[in-house]
């Protein structure tokens, strides 16, 4: 959507991109940018009323169901980030829904677990059999492993401050 935008600046649409990232087929797995996309948005609306935060997690389930299913020898750079990006935001956005509600004190332990998990997954990336297939071991291969590193790493910023977060609710 945002290509044909840029390609067609007088270009304008009655649709609202939330509409746009409503209408993306769940079981289509070039859809899980739209999806998280869409998480982020009713995320984002959760924050106002916390009906949305339900929607928000079903878009994040699907991304992870999506991505999932393909072998982590076969997955893209983009499909590890997404694929982490939607595990950590899921769980930040129940952890805020369990502090609103109260119920965060029998949860707290559950979700630490699942945010060490996340910041020891994150290293799942190192095999990038998709780009080495690509690349080969060459200097544009490094380059992208080492962005691929450096996004990674951002992932275990965000899930350590995160537990540090929970140890002071």
């Amino acid at each position: 959507m945002g290509d044909i935008y840029r390609e067609e600046k007088n270009k304008s649409s009655n649709l609202e991109v939330s509409d746009y990232y409503e209408n993306a087929d769940p079981h289509d797995i070039e859809n899980y940018r739209g999806l998280y996309r869409a998480g982020l948005v009713y995320e984002e609306k959760g924050n106002f009323n916390f009906i949305w935060y339900q929607d928000a997690r079903k878009k994040y389930d699907a991304v992870i169901d999506l991505i999932s299913a393909i072998d982590t020898t076969d997955r893209t750079p983009q499909e590890f980030e997404y694929f982490y990006k939607a595990h950590y935001r899921r769980i930040k956005m129940s952890i805020r829904f369990d502090c609103s509600n109260g119920s965060m004190t029998y949860e707290r332990e559950k979700y630490c677990k699942e945010l060490q998990w996340l910041i020891s997954a994150c290293n799942n990336f190192k095999d990038l059999v998709f780009l080495n297939k690509l690349y080969g071991n060459g200097d544009t291969f490094l380059k992208a492993k080492n962005l691929m590193k450096e996004k990674m790493e951002e992932v275990k910023a965000w899930a350590k401050n995160l537990i540090a977060e929970l140890e002071n609710i």
